[in-house]
């Protein structure tokens, strides 16, 4: 028997306009924004301090789980961009 050519077709149009929102939403957050929107994608250096300091911290917490004997950065975080926490 199979599926009538009428949901066929509303299938075809739905996946069609799910499509097309998705390539929005891709152009929207990989570099597509409106002009007045120019600050969207960009990160702040209060972000960018606390992004490298849990990357160290992450990555001293993996090489101490493997054992390895592990040394501290070669550049010193706080000198480089400042910290993060506030006391």
């Amino acid at each position: 028997m199979g599926i009538p050519n009428n949901v066929v077709i509303l299938i075809v149009i739905i996946g069609a306009a799910a499509t097309a929102l998705m390539g929005y939403a891709l152009h929207r957050l990989l570099g597509g924004a409106a002009p007045e929107d120019e600050a969207f994608n960009e990160r702040n250096t209060e972000q960018d301090r606390y992004m490298a300091e849990l990357r160290d911290s992450y990555r001293n917490a993996i090489m101490r789980d493997a054992g390895v004997n592990h040394r501290e950065p070669k550049f010193d975080i706080q000198s480089r961009y400042g910290s993060v926490r506030e006391s």
